[in-house]
């Protein structure tokens, strides 16, 4: 599904977000700006190694949330079994320029 505002498919589409991520109850819905650059992995794509993760934000958010023991494990199954949900305000990957 390509979307009118920006002519691409929306990360949040591609990695079936709305099917996989959302928990049965949201109890905490984080938002983000964007989800970055064109060129920038996403919040909901898999990690084979969230500790030293390379999308700092999940990196840091998971890390946190595990330090204060809201979550049992820094993946995103354990995000979302705690109920947690991080979304985009605008879902289109922008170039730098555009957000700047």
């Amino acid at each position: 599904m390509n979307n009118s505002c920006c002519n691409q498919i929306h990360p949040f589409d591609q990695f079936d977000v709305a099917e996989k991520w959302i928990p049965q109850k949201v109890k905490c819905l984080i938002m983000g700006e964007n989800p970055g650059d064109t060129s920038s992995s996403y919040f909901y794509e898999i990690s084979n190694d969230y500790m030293n993760d390379k999308i700092r934000v999940r990196r840091s958010l998971l890390s946190g949330l595990l330090s204060q023991k809201l979550i049992i494990e820094q993946n995103l199954e354990a995000f979302k079994r705690a109920g947690f949900l991080f979304d985009h305000a605008i879902r289109c990957h922008l170039p730098s320029s555009i957000v700047t």
